[in-house]
């Protein structure tokens, strides 16, 4: 029997599915169960003794966290230890989920899981604690990411992923400004969750893995094969990040390297078979 912590979000259910899909059995929670009292969560996972739990569980909202810090700490560092401890607990391995804005971006090369990270906003600085407090834990996994993309989330405060979000906008609006300095590596739900269970399955090493889909893109790379496999005719203007009043600071590269893992597909055949599936 596996858990899986923030179910509804965009990777939670798609992890649910896949799971369910084999045969496994799945015990599935969001805001159901809050990850960030201790003691309940030590007593909830102590009754279904997982022999692994998968933490979906994450603050997000980049540029908010610069003023909700203290929420951004609370679900991103101490809901971990909490996570972490009642996987000791029961003895069960851990996989937690960040990101590859935990560098700073100055790195004109690809990051891999070996380099030091140097976040530069409050949501980088509690994901990258968040992952010491996941590292830990002897059996534990820390995945990074980025620019997750895949069906809805069913939780009713989860963001739309990129591509959806763009194609809604797209039915009313027809010029768009697109950021091209700010790289990073698009990453597809499915092939993710897919690549997660794997890496638990085959019984990797613990430790850091990047799981990006392969290839990299800026905002306006990303928008543009978006709106070509959808046949939407748009304008898009290339702008710079600092275009765009926003309280985050972002790294100039996010783009993650795996080297530890068979290398999912390109990002751009990823992004197809979705589009072409809704």
């Amino acid at each position: 029997m596996v858990l899986v912590l923030g179910s509804k979000g965009t990777l939670g259910s798609e992890l649910v599915r896949q799971l369910k899909a084999k045969g496994t059995e799945v015990a599935a929670f969001d805001s159901d169960l809050d990850v960030r009292d201790a003691e309940v969560l030590i007593q909830k996972v102590s009754e279904l003794k997982p022999e692994v739990i998968y933490n979906c569980v994450a603050y997000n909202a980049v540029d908010l966290a610069e003023k909700e810090t203290e929420i951004a700490q609370s679900l991103n560092v101490s809901a971990v230890a909490n996570i972490r401890e009642a996987a000791r607990k029961v003895d069960a391995v851990l996989v937690h989920f960040s990101t590859g804005f935990v560098f700073d971006g100055s790195s004109i090369k690809s990051y891999i899981e070996l380099d030091q990270p140097n976040p530069q906003s409050v949501y980088a600085k509690t994901k990258y604690e968040g992952e010491l407090e996941a590292l830990k834990y002897p059996k534990a996994y820390v995945i990074r990411l980025n620019l997750l993309f895949g069906k809805s989330a069913e939780s009713e405060n989860a963001k739309k992923s990129f591509p959806e979000l763009i194609l809604g906008l797209a039915k009313n609006q027809k010029e768009f400004a697109f950021v091209t300095d700010e790289i990073s590596t698009p990453t597809y739900a499915v092939d993710l969750a897919k690549a997660t269970l794997d890496l638990v399955g085959e019984k990797y090493p613990f430790g850091i893995y990047h799981l990006p889909n392969e290839g990299q893109a800026s905002w306006l790379d990303f928008a543009e094969e978006v709106f070509r496999i959808k046949g939407v005719e748009v304008k898009l203007n290339p702008v710079l990040g600092e275009s765009f009043e926003r309280a985050a600071k972002r790294p100039k590269n996010s783009v993650l390297a795996n080297t530890k893992f068979p290398k999912l597909r390109p990002w751009q055949e990823a992004l197809k078979e979705f589009l072409n599936s809704n």
